[in-house]
């Protein structure tokens, strides 16, 4: 059973949340999207892409090559995005969040060296809180309802805006804030 569940794990995404399990999602196989190329030093370069669909984050393509010369590949994720509107008919968000991402684009070079920019599809705090406490307009088609402490996001209410991701920290702000104290 434990070598089992380690093969899930590699390939199904789990959530433990207090003592449950939750599968939240799987991947067979790297998606990547819209990618980029950015220097590290003089002699190498990132690559850095949007990766997924449903679920998608802004991950760099780490390259490793072991003792037989095999080379693999794994993903160092920065910034993760879950968009349920085709599973739901909304995106979903947990009501005691300050933010969460739904969707990510136009992935680009940042304003430094360590930085990248990207457009992301999201929820605020206002918007989460008006979610879970007044609610949105119900969509048309909308599969089945959110559990207990969730509330629907439904399409047109999520925020956009452009966001740069410090690659150095993960750190990822509004454009407009970046570089301010």
């Amino acid at each position: 059973m434990r070598a089992a569940c380690h093969e899930f794990r590699r390939r199904g995404h789990l959530q433990q949340k207090d003592r449950a399990v939750s599968f939240r999602g799987y991947q067979p196989a790297f998606q990547a999207n819209d990618c980029i190329t950015l220097a590290r030093n003089g002699r190498q370069d990132r690559l850095i892409c949007i990766t997924g669909h449903l679920e998608s984050g802004v991950a760099e393509m780490v390259f490793t090559r072991d003792f037989s010369k095999r080379i693999d590949v794994s993903l160092n994720y920065f910034v993760r995005a879950e968009d349920s509107i085709g599973a739901h008919g909304a995106n979903v968000v947990e009501c005691k969040e300050s933010s969460v991402y739904f969707g990510l684009a136009k992935l680009a070079p940042g304003p430094r060296p360590d930085a990248v920019a990207v457009d992301i599809a999201h929820a605020d705090k206002d918007t989460i809180q008006t979610a879970c406490t007044k609610g949105f307009p119900r969509p048309k088609e909308i599969f089945g309802e959110p559990g207990p402490g969730e509330a629907h996001v439904p399409p047109g209410h999520e925020k956009n805006a452009r966001f740069v991701i410090d690659l150095a920290t993960s750190k990822t702000v509004p454009e407009a804030e970046f570089g301010r104290p």
